[in-house]
């Protein structure tokens, strides 16, 4: 009988997928980062924007994430992209794990900017 891996830790996640497959790892990673604008977007502006690129310009320009979080994100997402449009791309394990890593990082600075108190009266938190 198979047992299923189960993960306690980002860092078990991360060493048995990227080993495995890389590319599910990034594109899981992403989706999980698109949450994370997602939930900013509609704690601060209302509403979830359509696109991620339209979410990056909000959070661009608006300071309490800025022009430096936001090029971070062009780079994942432009990573992401090259991965699931077009020909598949060799992905070594080492960067789809630095990728999850840099995703991580930017999920922790996105979700800290919206205070619980708004996530929750936003209806934010229901977003993810």
């Amino acid at each position: 009988m198979y047992v299923a891996q189960e993960f306690t830790t980002f860092h078990e996640l991360v060493s048995v997928l990227s080993l495995n497959t890389p590319h599910a790892l990034i594109s899981d990673w992403w989706r999980r980062l698109s949450r994370a604008m997602d939930y900013f977007v509609v704690a601060y502006y209302g509403e979830a924007r359509r696109t991620s690129i339209e979410s990056m310009e909000l959070l661009a320009a608006d300071t309490r994430i800025g022009p430096n979080v936001a090029a971070r994100l062009h780079g994942l997402r432009r990573i992401r992209n090259r991965i699931e449009h077009g020909p598949t791309p060799q992905v070594w394990p080492a960067e789809a794990a630095a990728y999850a890593q840099e995703a991580l990082d930017l999920i922790g600075l996105i979700g800290n900017a919206v205070p619980n108190e708004l996530a929750i009266r936003s209806g934010a938190a229901c977003v993810v």
